[in-house]
């Protein structure tokens, strides 16, 4: 978080800490707490909402305010509950400009990149902390490792507006469904838990009719005779796939073949049972008859003799008549 306060000269931060310290009105001081005080006063920072209990699950603040402005410069209200288990907060500013920027930075984390790199220096890591005995200190060494490195693998790109994958009509029925949730976490009434199940039903059955209509529509259009609306649909078929081939199984799932190796080595089996030849049972005519012309056919000296093919082949046509079936089929 320090480095947002490089950013610009008026700096507000606002979340849900979950760090209890009895400075800004908690019974109690934990870890994260003392951790986030310290930070606060190296920073030169205010707690703007102080003794203001945030949640409905306990009596402490843990969703904090917090400026580097005078204090007289934010006014905190709590308001009444709304579909939440945390109260909301009210906040008045002065004194304080805001540029607003029309534009949204969209994050996009390599974690194929991010796991590989944690494969690839655990036994590093386990080497190193075998000589911390306090447990707090390397949870907050491995944490800030494991944030720095999505850092790394994350790229950030600038979008104009979000777009939502779901539409406004589905949308509205989740809120309600998420206050359904709250307002029967408040209450644990009967008649509020049989409203969320219900509720939660009815949005699971739009979501796929809202699905199935979405794959119907882009069928249709690949199916289009619009030759650029079926090109722009085919794209999306050619998406890069976001988890890598892990392995396969054999057919009765006992084994996972990984190395492209041993991937290779069951194929060729798989293949090999597949179209191998059928055991021919030597007390049935039409067997003994079959094998009998195969034996023929694969002995004739010129493969490619057309003429010794026909000779022991139950059709009846002549060289000529597959010149003039070919022929018949040049032009087209």
């Amino acid at each position: 978080m320090s480095l947002l306060l490089t950013y610009s000269n008026y700096t507000i931060l606002l979340g849900d800490f979950n760090a209890n310290h009895i400075d800004w009105g908690c019974s109690t001081t934990n870890p994260k707490g003392a951790q986030l005080l310290k930070w606060i006063n190296d920073n030169n920072l205010i707690i703007h909402n102080t003794n203001m209990s945030t949640s409905l699950r306990s009596s402490n603040t843990i969703d904090l305010i917090i400026s580097n402005q005078q204090r007289d410069s934010i006014d905190c209200t709590l308001l009444s509950y709304t579909c939440s288990d945390h109260f909301p907060i009210f906040s008045e500013f002065s004194n304080i400009l805001f540029q607003c920027k029309y534009e949204i930075s969209i994050p996009k984390t390599y974690w194929n990149v991010f796991q590989a790199v944690l494969n690839t220096i655990h036994e590093h890591i386990d080497e190193l902390y075998t000589n911390i005995h306090d447990e707090f200190s390397i949870f907050l060494q491995f944490q800030n490792l494991l944030h720095a490195l999505k850092s790394r693998v994350t790229v950030w790109s600038i979008q104009n507006q979000l777009q939502s994958t779901l539409p406004p009509f589905i949308r509205i029925l989740l809120k309600y469904k998420h206050y359904l949730q709250n307002r029967y976490r408040k209450t644990k009434l009967e008649n509020d838990s049989l409203d969320l199940r219900l509720w939660s039903k009815i949005n699971k059955q739009e979501i796929l009719n809202y699905k199935a209509r979405q794959w119907t529509s882009f069928l249709s259009k690949l199916a289009s005779s619009n030759p650029k609306t079926f090109c722009n649909h085919v794209k999306l078929l050619n998406k890069k796939p976001q988890k890598g081939f892990s392995g396969i199984t054999d057919d009765d799932n006992m084994n996972i073949y990984k190395t492209p190796a041993s991937i290779l080595s069951y194929f060729q089996q798989h293949f090999e049972n597949r179209f191998a030849s059928p055991n021919l049972d030597i007390s049935n005519k039409t067997d003994i008859d079959a094998n009998d012309l195969w034996q023929r056919l694969i002995t004739v000296k010129n493969d490619n003799s057309i003429q010794e093919h026909i000779k022991y082949s139950d059709l009846t046509f002549t060289i000529q008549d597959l010149h003039s079936i070919i022929k018949s089929l040049a032009n087209k």
